[in-house]
């Protein structure tokens, strides 16, 4: 017994230690361990702590502060789409919900996907330089509610903005790829012309009918 009770002390001390370093999860393990050693040391009040740091606290309060989306993800005014999406992606994984539990962390995360939303997108992009302002629309999908780390892209019922641009990205192929034989644009295009020509053939076939049985 006294053996359990010097390494429940052990663990107890080491689970602090881990607390003092912000490392939630090595001092959740010795905490838990100690109790389970010696039942009667006090551990929950080390238990509930903040499940997040003063580092992802920061990160939270200075994205809120920022309201230029260049700003947001860092960027200069003549960065490239392929620095909009690497800067997205850096900083998107820093706030994610499921992996940042600190106050504000979800309405940042969407902060952050507003401006990706915006700055990947040529169009948008060239209003908002000019206005400073932009208006994102998100499809409510409640349905699909992200469910942290799976690839439906969504989350809490909203696109996530990567993949909404990755969306419009395919829709635009889709669209202009009409003239490209190979293409699902220009096979979509070819049954319309079938069916509008089937129509013709049976419109003729009916008049010719007709014809003949009044003649």
């Amino acid at each position: 017994m006294d053996a359990n009770k010097a390494e429940a002390l052990k663990s107890l001390k080491l689970g602090k230690e881990a607390l003092n370093a912000r490392d939630r999860a090595r001092a959740l393990s010795f905490l838990r361990k100690a109790r389970r050693l010696d039942p009667t040391l006090p551990i929950d009040s080390f238990l509930s702590v903040p499940a997040y740091t003063d580092e992802q606290i920061m990160l939270v309060k200075q994205v809120k502060e920022k309201k230029d989306y260049y700003e947001i993800l860092g960027l200069e005014k003549t960065c490239s789409v392929e620095d909009v999406r690497k800067a997205y992606r850096k900083l998107s994984l820093k706030v994610h919900p499921d992996k940042n539990k600190a106050p504000g962390a979800e309405e940042v995360f969407m902060i952050i996907s507003e401006a990706f939303q915006c700055l990947s997108n040529e169009e948008r992009r060239k209003t908002y330089d000019l206005v400073r302002s932009y208006e994102p629309v998100y499809e409510e999908r409640s349905a699909f509610a992200y469910s942290g780390g799976g690839g439906n892209g969504f989350y809490n019922g909203f696109y996530d903005a990567e993949f909404e641009a990755t969306t419009q990205f395919q829709s635009f192929n889709f669209e202009h790829g009409k003239g490209d034989k190979g293409s699902t644009g220009f096979n979509i295009v070819s049954q319309e012309h079938f069916l509008l020509m089937l129509y013709l053939v049976v419109l003729l076939f009916f008049l010719f009918i007709k014809h003949v049985m009044d003649g």
